[in-house]
């Protein structure tokens, strides 16, 4: 069966229109490419789209919002990255993700390898590589080019093996944060703050700044809302005391230890004025009882006991109360 011969641009916007954009995001793609086109363009650039559609950029390139976004910008930014990684040309890498953005219908004119005047965005390639078949890599020795095949073969097997890695303690990281919601729901705050403090030293993988944060922001939620409650049960400053005395434990950054300590102090202040208000209660309903406690006040002075349990005044009360 004679295929027919397309520029890659032009393959692309062929394989989008039987399977779907998508497709530009499996690697897949390429071997698709060859049963459907002959691709006109040197064989280094499939080599090259292979790479770039392994690595995420097709992916990338369909996840780019249109109205919002400069396309022309992501695809120098992320053609940049490429080249830093691989080594590849950049103008090569530029011509491919155009290609992909041409063939998604993102990027409206056809690019061109040779002459890209059809798209100005597109940087020219030097006249001096055009003119010497395009590709350095192409007039390489053999000996060279399996030696970087090779090279890719062993990179691609590394990346690969982090990404299962990275895949597995990002599934466990969401496991445990998950078990932290259950403990919080049924309101075991201990069990809830136990799993979430889990998920954050456990998690040392690819973005572990995010995941970490998603972790102490669970925990800072549970102690501001214990915070918040404070004035209607004492109980809550303290635990949420508690709380905060063993987030400092963990393996923090700067930022996070700093803004802990002072909450810490936060807490210190209100948990002080939060027995002082109290006292003063106290005393207000000794003097309406003839010198006794009422219920109310009871319970008052036990919650202020929790607080502050060799406070002299709340322990001269309650021996007094029970004599």
């Amino acid at each position: 069966m004679n295929k027919e011969p397309k520029t890659l641009p032009q393959a692309i916007k062929i394989i989008v229109g039987i399977y779907g954009k998508n497709v530009v995001k499996d690697v897949q793609m390429v071997n698709i490419m060859n049963d459907v086109v002959s691709l006109e363009d040197p064989a280094a650039v499939k080599s090259i789209l292979r790479d770039v559609i392994k690595s995420g950029y097709g992916a990338k390139i369909l996840a780019i919002n249109t109205p919002r976004e400069d396309y022309h910008l992501k695809v120098k930014v992320f053609s940049k990255e490429i080249s830093d990684n691989y080594g590849y040309k950049e103008v090569i890498v530029q011509y491919i993700l155009y290609s992909i953005a041409f063939g998604i219908n993102i990027c409206p004119k056809e690019p061109y390898l040779k002459n890209t005047s059809h798209d100005k965005k597109v940087i020219q390639p030097p006249r001096k590589i055009v003119e010497q078949k395009k590709f350095e890599e192409i007039r390489k020795p053999h000996k060279i080019i399996v030696a970087i095949i090779v090279g890719l073969l062993i990179i691609g097997g590394i990346c690969g093996v982090n990404f299962h890695r990275s895949s597995a303690a990002k599934e466990q990281f969401e496991k445990t944060i998950i078990t932290g919601n259950s403990f919080l729901n049924q309101g075991d705050f201990d069990n809830a703050i136990r799993s979430y403090k889990e998920a954050y030293s456990n998690y040392n993988d690819i973005n572990s700044d995010k995941y970490k944060k998603k972790a102490i922001d669970k925990i800072d939620a549970i102690t501001d809302k214990l915070i918040k409650d404070g004035d209607a049960n004492s109980n809550n400053l303290l635990l949420a005391s508690k709380i905060v005395e063993s987030e400092l434990e963990l393996d923090l950054d700067p930022s996070d230890e700093r803004r802990l300590k002072d909450k810490t102090e936060e807490l210190k202040l209100k948990i002080i004025e939060r027995i002082d208000n109290g006292r003063n209660t106290l005393i207000m309903n000794l003097s309406a009882n003839n010198g006794n406690l009422d219920k109310s006040g009871r319970k008052l002075l036990d919650e202020l006991l929790l607080l502050s349990p060799n406070d002299y005044w709340l322990n001269f009360i309650k021996k007094k109360d029970n004599e």
